[in-house]
């Protein structure tokens, strides 16, 4: 991904969080509930996703399945909160909303793989984890052994959020 569409991007995510008020750690359900959709957790059952996100009408549905740990639970309503954005256009394009009643997720279900998988992971990072707020506390935390398990609690994200996000900033390095 180019360094203008990351940008792009991660304001995107940042301009929606600051418009529906909301602090660090973000609040999933207060986000889905703000933006007129529903949140819902569902069964587990084999060879689902461990979230998707549906159109209702003019609303939408987020499912995350259930017996994840929170900290992904909520980078994977954030992630589908990014499909609902840049690849449905709710609320940003009215057009490609219209046309989004077939929207499927990718079939590889957030692994990574796919330029949409990629676009929702960075809307999701930059969404839970704003950019000023996560240099600020890097910052402020001295200690260094301390530091991934500050974040993942200031943030409400897993260790391998806060370390993606960190390279995604230049922060960290990244691995060879």
């Amino acid at each position: 991904m180019n360094s203008q569409k990351f940008k792009e991007i991660s304001s995107l995510a940042e301009t929606i969080r600051e418009t529906l008020e909301l602090d660090v750690p973000v609040d999933l359900n207060e986000a889905v509930k703000r933006l007129g959709g529903t949140l819902s957790e569902i069964a587990n059952e084999p060879n689902q996703p461990e979230a998707s996100i549906r159109k209702t009408g003019e609303r939408f549905a987020i499912y995350l399945r259930h017996h994840q740990i929170q900290a992904r639970k909520r980078f994977s309503a954030a992630h589908e909160l990014g499909h609902l954005f840049l690849h449905m256009g709710y609320l940003v394009d009215p057009d490609k909303w219209q046309k989004s009643n077939d929207y499927k997720d990718s079939v590889y279900h957030r692994f990574g793989y796919g330029i949409e998988e990629q676009e929702a992971n960075l809307f999701a990072a930059a969404f839970l984890m704003p950019e000023k707020e996560f240099v600020e506390q890097v910052r402020q935390i001295a200690s260094e052994e301390d530091l991934l398990r500050r974040l993942c609690a200031h943030f409400g994200t897993s260790a391998s959020a806060v370390l993606r996000r960190g390279q995604e900033l230049g922060i960290f390095a990244r691995n060879a």
